[in-house]
């Protein structure tokens, strides 16, 4: 009976990042290791993405991303997340980010229930935090069982 890997990491992708331009990326982050990696993704993020696909006029760039989706869900090394079960971290952290930026906190608080340790963006509003507000969501995500919590800035290629 082949030996079990185990899961390195749960990397969160906003929908910011899901995008045509950073498909390799997000391939070599999740098989980089002997361990594995899986990339999480919320139908939020998911509903985001087809919509910022489908207003940039590309049929073509919706395939291509059904496709990404299969090809990772096919490696063993994507899990799709609903965004429910979120209340008790949502409010912990509201307040952290801009006010009214209710996505966001959705996405962070997904990501933390979830058990992600790293979230990667490129959303100026989730990279841009300041130390302070960082170290809260740090500080709650800790208290979810997530330890080392960080956002990792992904720019648009």
């Amino acid at each position: 009976m082949p030996k079990r890997k185990k899961v390195e990491g749960r990397l969160y992708y906003d929908a910011c990042v899901l995008d045509e331009s950073l498909y390799d990326d997000i391939f070599q982050e999740t098989g980089k290791s002997q361990h594995i990696v899986i990339a999480v993704i919320s139908h939020l993020a998911l509903g985001e993405a087809l919509g910022n696909m489908l207003n940039d006029g590309g049929s073509d760039e919706v395939k291509l991303f059904i496709d990404f989706l299969d090809k990772l869900q096919r490696s063993g090394r994507l899990e799709i997340v609903g965004n429910d079960e979120i209340d008790e971290v949502f409010e912990r952290i509201n307040g952290c980010l801009r006010p009214n930026n209710f996505t966001d906190t959705v996405h962070i608080s997904t990501a933390i229930t979830h058990k992600c340790s790293n979230l990667v963006s490129s959303d100026r509003d989730i990279v841009g935090l300041d130390k302070k507000k960082k170290n809260r969501l740090k500080e709650v995500a800790r208290d979810f069982s997530v330890d080392g919590f960080h956002i990792t800035k992904r720019p648009r290629k």
